[in-house]
């Protein structure tokens, strides 16, 4: 029975009809058959993962700006920050089961996924853009302030990407999103960690 499901499977989707073949796949794998658990299991992984990604745009292109001296406060900083962490809790929930899904392309898609949301946030905490009526006292310690903060997450980036490399290096496999993350831990193919230049300020 295992083998004839699976073949019907393989049928709808050399046929070409998506949507059939992603009804009958969702059908099977809400209790699946031996011969399914591996396609359930990338089906899952997949469906994670671009949960996750269908926020990614959205959740790099927003930035921390402090509008005005008096919002530069613990709480004014948390609530400015508070649509970007929500987003990035949201996303590494979805690469969250995207690993858990077992299946070694979205664990290693997820891996290295998660590891970059949490560098993107990294970088948006140390460009902190500032009121321009700030004293020199006041953007020095906020910077200051924010590259600290900002560390905390680029080191939660490298040990994502570093357990990634060492999982791929014990359980002998090799994929894009390892290399990906290989390179990432020498500096490459992700933006620098270092502030460049100093945020400007709010107008």
């Amino acid at each position: 029975m295992g083998d004839a499901v699976f073949a019907r499977v393989v049928a709808l989707k050399s046929s070409g009809d998506s949507v059939a073949f992603g009804a009958e796949l969702a059908r099977l794998c809400a209790a699946p058959l031996a011969a399914m658990v591996t396609t359930c299991a990338d089906r899952a992984g997949s469906l994670a993962y671009r949960e996750g990604m269908a926020r990614w745009d959205s959740y790099v292109a927003l930035t921390l700006e402090i509008k005005t001296r008096a919002q530069l406060t613990r709480d004014g900083v948390a609530l400015a920050s508070a649509p970007k962490l929500q987003q990035l809790r949201a996303m590494t929930a979805a690469f969250t089961r995207s690993v858990a899904s077992g299946a070694p392309e979205w664990v290693s898609a997820g891996s290295f996924q998660s590891g970059l949301a949490q560098w993107q946030y990294g970088l948006f905490l140390r460009d902190v853009v500032l009121p321009a009526d700030v004293t020199d006292a006041q953007r020095t310690g906020a910077e200051t302030g924010s590259e600290q903060q900002a560390q905390a997450y680029f080191d939660n980036a490298i040990k994502a990407w570093t357990a990634l490399v060492d999982k791929a290096t014990t359980g002998k496999f090799d994929n894009a999103w390892v290399e990906k993350a290989r390179a990432a831990l020498r500096g490459e193919g992700v933006p620098a960690r270092a502030r460049s230049a100093r945020a400007r300020s709010a107008p």
